[in-house]
């Protein structure tokens, strides 16, 4: 049975099949969201595929849309927020908007969490609207279609915002989202780490238990000032792995 594609005047795809004997015949199709869709031809002679091709739409699966929206166009989505450096863990994403011809469209979805860039998924997540404290990787999201099965599969790749210094020796938090917070990162050996940050008079200003907090220039809720403070980064062990002096400016 011979098979013939081509495209007519309105840009559509066409396929014609020959030599054809007499009888019936059921095409079977899936479309680019993988929904299946039989077509017998008695039914439908004329073979019309799709929600835009078929004057009754009833049972006829409609193409998913997620609406990523980027009207800054700096390059990121507006529901995402890259983490700030290499092994940050700063970073967010909401669920945009999807939109579907379907009247009685109805899906379930989740997040298939790729930290590695390997194509495996580390973790999975049901029905979250938002994932918070997010660390480079790749998250991908799943839809499915509750009426027709479908599954629409999407890809966002978190990157870092900076290319930050191991331990910076300073930074700005005067709320310009330019280096507002004093994050440590891009080596492997401060991930986990204990941080402690110390006034000139020996205060403890600062404490993260495990380098997931940042340090936003306060203490008790109140602006530090334009000063040099003094940092202690210890191991899982409690033993020192690195000390030193960070610039506050404002």
């Amino acid at each position: 049975m011979p098979v013939s594609y081509s495209f007519d005047g309105n840009n559509a795809h066409v396929a014609q099949f020959s030599d054809l004997s007499a009888g019936d015949y059921s095409l079977f199709a899936l479309d680019a969201n993988g929904c299946p869709q039989d077509f017998d031809s008695i039914d439908n002679p004329s073979f019309l595929l799709g929600w835009d091709y078929v004057l009754d739409t009833e049972g006829v699966p409609a193409e998913i849309v997620i609406n990523n929206i980027d009207e800054d166009g700096n390059g990121v989505y507006d529901h995402i927020e890259m983490p700030d450096c290499e092994y940050s863990s700063d970073g967010y994403m909401f669920l945009p908007e999807i939109n579907n011809n379907n009247n009685d469209f109805s899906f379930t979805y989740f997040w298939g969490i790729d930290l590695n860039f390997d194509g495996e998924y580390d973790r999975v997540v049901y029905d979250q609207d938002s994932l918070m404290g997010l660390t480079m990787g790749t998250y991908v999201l799943n839809l499915i279609d509750q009426t027709y099965g479908c599954e629409l599969i999407y890809d966002y790749v978190l990157e870092a915002e900076n290319d930050c210094a191991e331990i910076p020796t300073g930074f700005s938090p005067n709320g310009d989202g330019v280096n507002d917070y004093w994050v440590i990162g891009a080596m492997d050996e401060y991930i986990d780490t204990e941080v402690e940050v110390y006034n000139r008079w020996g205060q403890l200003v600062f404490h993260s238990p495990d380098n997931k907090d940042y340090w936003d220039g306060t203490w008790k809720g109140k602006n530090m000032p334009t000063a040099d403070y003094f940092y202690i980064i210890k191991n899982v062990y409690g033993e020192t792995l690195s000390n030193g002096r960070v610039t506050l400016r404002r």
